[in-house]
């Protein structure tokens, strides 16, 4: 039987697992005057019509994408960033990915900010920003606005306010640590997936953690003591759809530097020529990253790799494993 939310008043549990996952968030009316005429990634599955010229707002890897696939579909694409692309990956891998693209033909417009979007009577759009320099600059005849700044957790239709002492981060997700479980966010309510601070927004990540946190439950209910309490996510391969791909498992070098200390950890990068590439006039070459952790003994552990080039999701897949 089929049930709506307009029909149901209560349901009691012993345990509840939220898994709303995440949604876009709009560009804001009070950031940016003429916000409404903005898209999200969700909208660019309904466009019926290749944009001339688009605008991509964000510097994250859903924006990444977006820019990547548009410019090979033939558009002309412009990515502003409210401080630079890919921050939050290794820099050096960044570097390369950033530096193929601008290569390719997409324009990069760094530390700007959108204020006003104006709707021309051709139907484009001429989009005023304030630069780095804090000056008004306009890029004009834009035919599609796309705002990839952020998600945040689906709350909509949950009143989490009912819940004393839940905590949630400033872009809205749940924190864990309940009991020393990193999913528990209340005494009997649990998250995963995209709603939960901490684990990276991936699907792999969120299945995983789902099913792992299924069997820890049916444990506890029949009172059996789990084999693990929290679920290490750390070295799942994940992978950025950017033309060419780069995937990655592991640390990046800034994070091993600093959980490990700088003179513990090495890394090793280089390029090397792809034979897909191979039959393509100034073919650009495969990039990969290795990052070691020193062992007490001396030897030198992998602890992170990254590699930029064709079918990087397929390649990383199989160096995950080890």
């Amino acid at each position: 039987m089929k049930i709506s939310l307009s029909q149901v008043t209560s349901l009691e549990f012993k345990k509840a697992v939220i898994a709303v996952g995440g949604k876009p968030v709009t560009l804001s009316e009070l950031e940016c005057k003429g916000a409404e005429y903005a898209i999200t990634s969700d909208d660019v599955f309904f466009m019926t019509e290749r944009p001339k010229k688009i605008l991509v707002l964000g510097g994250g890897y859903i924006a990444m994408e977006c820019a990547s696939y548009f410019k090979k579909l033939g558009s002309e694409v412009v990515v502003m960033v409210r401080s630079v692309p890919m921050r939050v990956y290794d820099p050096q891998v960044s570097e390369y990915v950033l530096k193929y693209m601008t290569e390719d033909g997409v324009e990069f417009i760094n530390q700007s900010l959108p204020t006003e979007i104006k709707k021309n009577s051709d139907g484009s759009f001429d989009v005023v920003y304030k630069n780095d320099k804090g000056e008004a600059a306009v890029l004009e005849k834009v035919d599609t606005v796309l705002s990839a700044i952020s998600r945040r957790p689906y709350f909509d239709q949950l009143n989490l306010s009912v819940l004393p002492g839940i905590k949630q981060t400033n872009n809205h997700k749940l924190v864990g640590g309940v009991n020393g479980e990193q999913e528990r966010i209340h005494e009997n309510i649990y998250a995963v997936g995209d709603c939960l601070e901490g684990p990276p927004e991936l699907t792999p990540i969120a299945i995983r953690f789902g099913r792992f946190l299924a069997k820890k439950l049916d444990k506890q209910i029949k009172g059996e003591e789990p084999k693990e309490l929290n679920f290490d996510y750390k070295f799942f391969p994940s992978t950025v759809f950017t033309y060419p791909e780069y995937s990655f498992c592991g640390y990046n070098e800034p994070e091993a530097r600093k959980k490990f200390g700088s003179d513990k950890v090495k890394a090793y990068h280089g390029l090397a020529s792809v034979l897909e590439w191979a039959m393509i006039l100034e073919s650009p070459k495969a990039y990969f990253k290795a990052v070691c952790l020193i062992q007490p003994d001396g030897q030198e552990k992998v602890i992170g790799l990254h590699y930029v080039g064709p079918n990087a999701g397929e390649v990383m897949q199989g160096w995950a494993v080890f």
